[in-house]
């Protein structure tokens, strides 16, 4: 699954009813692993909102591996790149930008 978001943001609250769906495939379905194509909590940098969806997502993540792979609305770097912090290796003031991407600050600087 994905785009996901956080308990109390996001349309009628989708964040736990996908939560509470993948927990009973778990338990019911006996999954062996939880995939999540990105746009995990949509935090804008908030680290609340980042503690609200790891205590979200733990509730099954402490019975299988969860695998996430970063989306636009985690990786984009809007500042800070200069600095070498950037983990693509590209050094220039806006981060990791790429031309094939249309992300620009999606994520508010997520991660830079």
């Amino acid at each position: 699954y994905a785009d996901q978001g956080c308990p109390g943001y996001g349309a009628k609250d989708g964040s736990k009813r996908v939560t509470r769906w993948v927990e009973r495939e778990v338990e019911e379905q006996g999954i062996r692993a939880v995939h999540h194509f990105g746009d995990l909590s949509y935090a804008n940098g908030a680290g609340h909102m980042w503690d609200a969806w790891t205590d979200m997502v733990s509730t099954f993540a402490k019975q299988v591996p969860l695998m996430i792979g970063v989306g636009n609305h985690e990786y984009d770097h809007s500042a800070g790149g200069e600095s070498g912090k950037d983990p693509s290796g590209l050094s220039n003031a806006d981060g990791f930008q790429p031309e094939w991407g249309n992300f620009g600050s999606d994520s508010a600087g997520e991660c830079g």
